[in-house]
Formats: structure tokens, sequence, C-alpha cells
């Protein structure tokens, strides 16, 4: 509703009276060019500009709508007066149009289609990895120190080292399954054409098989980091419970190179490419959409790699301790 205001209208927005305000002002535009001084001056005697403007509370969300609404009725009446003023000098609607800009994309459906998935699918993949190995470390560890099973399971008659490595394998190939699936499933959504919106705006979704494979096979050293690092962790606290809340934190941490990919201008560099999470995050970015550097690619998977070792490395040193162990359980007997 649009109504004259008649107490101050900085204060009336400020009070919640009205939702925003147009205030009106007025400056004639005298220093014309001399086409526009020799038109008859009769046609428009007040050929005059109106400034207005608009007050509205920029930290309340019916002003910033009653903004938009004010500016959306404003811009019809702008278009109605230049309409009357085109009219009555007798000049054509295209007149105060000199200027018509079309655009119109030179990529491929596909090559769009692979720019929309390198923006989300790169952090979905990371986070379902996250997640894959991220309970499956606590159980594994603090879950089987708390059930008592863990000091079982070392004094059997077989290798620690065989056991340790065998949580690390499940660990790992629990976060890679959980992802593939996920990738699989997307992709089966994307080519049985459930996303009927695709072809209306032609884009077609769609990664070669060949690319598929590198993300899968990228996915393995990065499970391996997740895992090792969540099990390290994990073994060195004495129930579920204590073990999630010092793997959140990590979580968190490691979730935000993941979003990267979202966030234009960030691109692919030398720097980027050995960044934790990071580097894999733009590979699979510039991967899907068809411009992947091979040789920070290769910069990208390798230094995943190294730290998928780094973190293996700490996580067997965590499980060859017997204070990290059964260190606390000791404590507590005492």
């Amino acid at each position: 509703r649009v109504q004259l205001v008649g107490t101050e209208p900085v204060e009336a927005v400020r009070a919640g009276d009205v939702a925003a305000v147009a205030v009106f002002g007025e400056r004639d535009r005298s220093g014309r060019d001399p086409a526009e001084a020799a038109l008859p001056p009769e046609t428009d005697p007040t050929p005059i500009t109106r400034d207005v403007l608009l007050l509205f509370d920029a930290a309340d969300d019916l002003s910033r709508r009653g903004r938009d609404v004010l500016a959306g009725a404003l811009g019809d009446f702008e278009e109605g007066v230049l309409e009357r003023r085109l009219t009555e000098r007798g000049l054509p609607a295209y007149f105060a149009d000199p200027i018509h800009v079309a655009d119109s994309s030179v990529a491929l459906p596909e090559e769009v289609g692979g720019y929309a998935l390198g923006r989300f699918l790169p952090m979905l993949l990371i986070v379902i990895t996250l997640l894959g190995t991220f309970y499956p470390a606590i159980d594994l560890a603090a879950g089987e120190k708390e059930r008592g099973t863990l000091e079982t399971l070392l004094t059997a008659p077989v290798p620690s080292r065989e056991i340790v490595t065998g949580k690390f394998l499940t660990v790992a190939a629990v976060g890679v399954v959980a992802a593939g699936l996920n990738l699989l499933s997307m992709l089966l959504t994307f080519q049985t054409g459930l996303f009927q919106f695709a072809g209306a705006l032609d884009i077609e979704f769609s990664v070669p098989l060949d690319r598929l494979i590198v993300i899968f096979l990228t996915l393995i050293p990065l499970a391996v980091f997740f895992g090792s690092l969540f099990l390290g962790v994990a073994v060195r606290a004495r129930s579920f419970k204590e073990a999630q809340n010092a793997l959140t934190p990590i979580y968190m941490i490691a979730l935000m190179p993941a979003l990267l990919p979202l966030f234009p201008g960030i691109e692919f560099t030398p720097a980027m490419a050995v960044a934790p999470i990071a580097g894999v995050a733009l590979f699979f970015r510039e991967l899907m959409g068809g411009n992947a550097p091979v040789l920070l690619g290769l910069v990208a998977v390798g230094s995943t790699a190294v730290y998928a070792w780094a973190a293996l490395a700490f996580a067997a040193a965590s499980f060859g301790s017997e204070d990290v162990l059964f260190g606390g359980d000791s404590g507590k007997r005492g």
C-alpha cells in the first residue's frame, strides 16, 4: 500500500510506520546539447529530471521488500514519462533505446554442465568421504576401547600390525565406497534425465568415464588421509562421545577447504594444489569442467598422498603406544 507520509520520513521508517519512503526532489538539467535545444519548447515546458531518494531500513526484511516495490513502481512510472515525452516530440520509442544488448554463450551444453557440477560436486564428494571415515574411525578406536574389546583384540594370536592395518583399510574403504556410491547415484540421476530443467536451459550433465576414474582414484589417498587422522585422534579418547567431541573441530576445519570451488575467482594455482583438501577440491572442479592442468593435478594428488602417509604414520604411532591404548583405562581402574 502506498500512502503520503506527513511526518519526518526517516522517523517514519525507523518507527516502522511505513516500510519505505520515496522522497522526491527536483533538479533542472538545463545543459542540453544543440539537437535537444532545437526542439520546440512548447512540447515539454518542464523537461526536468526528478531525483528520488528511497529511504528504507536495511536491517528489516519488510523494509527491504518495500524498497524493492517502490523501485519497481518508480521504474514503471519512468517508462511512462519517457514514452509520453517521445510521443510529444514525435520521436519513435527506439530513439531512447539506441542499443539492445543480448548475450549468447559459445560453450557447449556439456561444458556448461561440467562447470555447474564442478561447483558443488567436489564439496559433496569430500563431505561424503569425511562422513564415511568419521564414525567408523570413532567406532573402531574409541568405541572398542569403551566396549573393552580393543585390548582383547590386540592380545589375540594375530600380529597387532595386521590388526591396525585392517582398521586403517576398513575406515578408508568405507569412505571411498560411500563417496563412490554417491557419485554413481548422482551421475545415474543426471543420465536418466530426472533433471528435466537441464534440457530447457541447454545444459548437459555428463562427465567422461576417464575423468570419473581419476576422481575415484584421487578419493583413495584422501580417504586414507581422513581415516588415518581420525583414527589417530579417536584412539586417544576413552569413549565414543569423547572422540566425537575431539574430532568434530577437525571435521569442521577440513570442511572449509572443500567449499572453495563454490566461490568464483579462486584459481587452481601451484600453491593451492599443495594445500591439504583444497588442492583436491579445486582439481575436481577443473577436472569436471574439462580444464584440469595435468601437472597441477599430479601435484594435488601427490601432495594428498604425502599427507595420507603422514597421517598414517601418526595413527600407527598412536596405536603403537600402550599409554595411548590402555592409559585411560588404567587410570580409571586405579
